[in-house]
């Protein structure tokens, strides 16, 4: 009964083809799963405002509990912030140098300004302008400051005085919750349209003078000047406001 196979290939003639895949040529290697690739990043600039910020010390201005400022965002790497600047709609003020200041502050009046008012908020829109008696500068986030400033002898951002915060008082609890602990036990915003002054709180600069201190890389320049930030509620922490410009 073994001969059977072996008579019925004689009689046909024919050869089995035995398929070997292993003969066969690898004509193209396996696709890449794209799926598990990661593009690289590149670490960020050695010399930046977002890698100066990330060095400061880590106790944030956050607002307390009761009050509602947005969350903070991340900082940005120096590529990310040159693309923000870019894509800004904002306009550029430019303001005229008045006879007692040094011709070189002229770029911080034309340039396209950044900063922040505490070591873990964005780096955003920053203007200077000149009022005729002095000039002001507004920094937006996160509270909005704004400042009178004043130039050295060779141009730089020396000091900043008599900073106020442009937005209005903020609630100390939520007008939408009337129930929540935080209105029973102060018995603000029962209602919304709460009129009691001690129900909302607003973001003060304690310091009548704050020095700045500006250094130089090759593609920024950046002042920067300790303070304390404080609240009408009690509140206090020691940030510092960061004011760049690009030089390219």
């Amino acid at each position: 009964m073994f001969l059977l196979p072996i008579i019925w290939i004689a009689i046909s003639g024919k050869k089995s083809v035995v398929h070997n895949p292993l003969s066969e040529s690898k004509s193209a290697s396996a696709p890449t799963n794209l799926a598990t690739e990661r593009p690289s990043q590149a670490p960020p600039p050695p010399v930046s405002v977002s890698s100066s910020v990330d060095s400061a010390p880590s106790s944030p201005a956050q607002k307390p509990p009761s009050a509602t400022a947005p969350a903070p965002a991340p900082m940005q790497t120096q590529e990310a912030l040159a693309s923000q600047n870019k894509q800004s709609q904002s306009t550029i003020e430019k303001s005229a140098l008045d006879s007692k200041t040094p011709a070189a502050a002229a770029s911080w009046l034309t340039y396209l300004l950044y900063g922040s008012d505490n070591n873990i908020a964005a780096l955003k829109k920053v203007t200077i302008r000149n009022t005729g008696d002095n000039y002001k500068i507004n920094i937006l986030n996160q509270f909005n400051f704004e400042c009178d400033l004043t130039f050295d002898n060779k141009g730089n951002p020396a000091s900043l005085l008599n900073c106020i915060s442009k937005d209005k008082p903020s609630p100390i609890c939520n007008p939408d919750m009337p129930d929540s602990f935080c209105a029973t036990s102060s018995g603000c915003f029962k209602t919304k349209d709460e009129k009691n002054p001690a129900c909302y709180e607003s973001w003060l600069v304690k310091d009548a003078k704050i020095k700045l201190l500006c250094t130089t890389s090759k593609s920024e320049q950046v002042c920067r000047g300790k303070y304390t930030l404080a609240t009408t509620r009690g509140f206090t922490n020691q940030p510092e406001f960061t004011i760049a410009r690009k030089l390219h």
